[in-house]
């Protein structure tokens, strides 16, 4: 999803957008929202909200956070496209359900999403707390242990 955000997966903007679409569905994530969110993210990257960003990444407050987030920014052509998004994965979400019996979906689809969620927001904490150190005592980023790894947590500081 991440790559078809920012159309890498194929030359053409709108297969990026329904394949992107395609691989956000078992998260519950419309594209068109995240690209909204995340695009602006790599502008803000190196910027102390970055951090408290992080915080936030892949926990549940985040299928909610990206949708306002992206809502709040979006023209009324991406509002439409995040509409019919998140209708089509609610379609998809009740038609599972519909077809199949509740227990399946909930142990097939809802409990990896939970851990997906789980291990997303370890990754999300450590980014942020990794940032937050950096920004508050510069001098670690000196040590001759941390070189290998500087690149990864600061970037061009």
């Amino acid at each position: 999803m991440h790559e078809a955000c920012h159309g890498n997966l194929f030359a053409r903007r709108r297969l990026n957008r329904w394949v992107g679409f395609l691989f956000g569905l078992p998260g519950l994530m419309s594209l068109t929202a995240y690209r909204l969110y995340h695009v602006p993210h790599h502008h803000r990257q190196r910027l102390e909200d970055s951090a408290s960003e992080s915080l936030l990444n892949g926990t549940p407050a985040y299928l909610v956070g990206i949708p306002w987030y992206a809502l709040r920014r979006a023209r009324a052509r991406l509002r439409v496209d995040m509409a019919v998004e998140y209708l089509l994965i609610a379609a998809v979400v009740a038609g599972l359900f519909a077809v199949a019996p509740a227990a399946r979906v909930v142990e097939l689809w809802l409990i990896p999403l939970a851990i997906a969620v789980g291990i997303t927001s370890v990754r999300g904490w450590t980014e942020g707390i990794a940032w937050w150190l950096v920004r508050r005592h510069p001098g670690i980023i000196a040590r001759r242990w941390m070189r290998p790894v500087n690149h990864l947590v600061c970037g061009d500081l």
